[in-house]
């Protein structure tokens, strides 16, 4: 009988340290996992970065601004006209008179959506 304890005695430190090498493994296996996990991680933000960095424009901020339901006043066509091909215009045409000017003539009033309310100055 004492021959029967003893090989249950092994067979259970035997199933024992079995569980023990199976959990081991099962561990190992989940770290490997976590590990091949986090490269592909990893890599996929590595490729993001890189294409942001290739398309800056595509990713720009977008600011949160209110549309102006003013109209905008701009200064007369000849006073834009001179910008534009980098010669000298007057300072008088950026005027609060120069702005009024451009409107009484017709020129640089640029209409979105009328409230009633006044124009706004540049």
């Amino acid at each position: 009988m004492d021959t029967g304890k003893q090989h249950c005695q092994r067979a259970l430190a035997h199933w024992a340290l079995r569980q023990q090498c199976l959990e081991n493994l099962r561990q190992q296996e989940e770290q490997e996992e976590g590990n091949r996990l986090q490269l592909a991680k990893d890599e996929e933000e590595a490729a993001r970065l890189e294409e942001r960095k290739k398309n800056k424009n595509k990713y720009a901020p977008v600011k949160r601004v209110k549309i102006p339901s003013d109209p905008s006043i701009i200064p007369a066509a000849y006073a834009v006209r001179k910008l534009k091909a980098g010669e000298f215009c007057e300072l008088h045409y950026f005027t609060n008179r120069g702005l009024d000017d451009a409107v009484a003539v017709g020129f640089g009033l640029v209409w979105s959506v009328w409230f009633g309310q006044g124009l706004r100055r540049l």
